[in-house]
């Protein structure tokens, strides 16, 4: 999985740098809540804002390539019919395609691609010991979003983001994949000439 993850960023880097005069790269940060499916991982650690730092090549006026870093999920809670102390954490990397469609100083895009998420789970109990989750899984992501142009190097940006993550950490499946809504800002690190 994660060579598969290092050879997406090399290819991206190569694209980039074959044709640097035609890729405009942007660079920015998303905080917003993940919202978790299953039920029950939902009710005992809750929702909880994530970050989301990114760097995207744009290609032209419509293709774009990304690689994102989601982190900040970490809850604690009590779980079982003793009560147990408890917490989960998550974070993911993910590389996806876009295409955007400008529309004035807005731009309208969808994106999809590839995703690694780690997850960690600790549960206090001394006939739990050795019994702690600290996996990853890797997956597909996909998003729809605007960005809205506020200056020649500046840029405010909405999108809503969808992870569908099933694990099997024992026997039981569990669904932590879910939606999050990211809202942020950016900056482009090279505007083309021209761009106010």
């Amino acid at each position: 999985m994660k060579r598969s993850l290092a050879a997406a960023v090399l290819i991206l880097l190569g694209l980039a740098s074959s044709a640097p005069a035609a890729v405009v790269w942007r660079t920015g940060l998303g905080i917003g809540p993940q919202h978790i499916n299953d039920p029950k991982i939902r009710s005992t650690y809750g929702q909880q804002a994530v970050f989301r730092p990114s760097v995207e090549a744009a290609f032209g006026r419509h293709l774009s390539a990304g690689l994102a870093y989601e982190f900040g999920y970490r809850r604690d809670g009590r779980i079982g019919i003793d009560l147990l102390p408890t917490s989960l954490s998550m974070s993911g990397i993910n590389l996806a395609l876009g295409y955007e469609i400008p529309i004035g100083s807005a731009a309208l895009y969808g994106r999809a691609g590839y995703g690694l998420y780690f997850y960690k789970q600790t549960i206090d109990g001394s006939f739990l010991v050795g019994h702690e989750v600290d996996r990853s899984q890797s997956t597909i992501v996909a998003g729809v979003g605007v960005r809205i142009r506020a200056g020649r190097s500046f840029f405010l940006s909405g999108e809503a983001e969808v992870v569908p993550l099933k694990v099997r950490p024992y026997d039981v499946t569990v669904d932590l994949g879910g939606f999050r809504l990211f809202f942020g800002a950016g900056f482009v690190l090279n505007p083309p000439a021209g761009a106010r």
